[in-house]
């Protein structure tokens, strides 16, 4: 039992702390070289951020590629502020309202952006 709630207690501070000005930094410089932050497979994908028609773009993804935009942002700066005060668990509790099937947030960046999409 003490293992579970030790477990648990990890898992829901590490899914309401903030990422943050420097993860929120790096991941507008993925978007900036091209890059995404999406899972890639058949069908729905869940979100995840894209840089798309010259915004900074919170998406739905459908088979690997930007769906329907959740949130754009015209500005670096803009979206930077705006992803330093999200948690998986704000991004996923979103997500939990949207009508989509239930996937979780995005896991603290997808793992602190594998280190930069590889």
């Amino acid at each position: 039992m003490w293992l579970f709630r030790t477990t648990l207690f990890r898992t829901t501070l590490f899914r309401t702390t903030l990422y943050g000005q420097d993860l929120a930094e790096r991941v507008a410089t993925l978007l900036d070289r091209g890059g995404q932050i999406a899972d890639c497979h058949a069908y729905y994908c869940g979100t995840g951020f894209v840089f798309h028609d010259s915004n900074y773009c919170w998406a739905h993804i459908d088979d690997g590629y930007p769906g329907a935009v959740i949130q754009a942002f015209e500005s670096r700066e803009e979206f930077v502020r705006w992803l330093a005060a999200q948690s998986d668990q704000s991004l996923g509790a979103w997500h939990a309202g949207s009508g989509r099937l239930q996937i979780p947030g995005l896991s603290r960046m997808r793992k602190e952006t594998a280190h930069l999409r590889a």
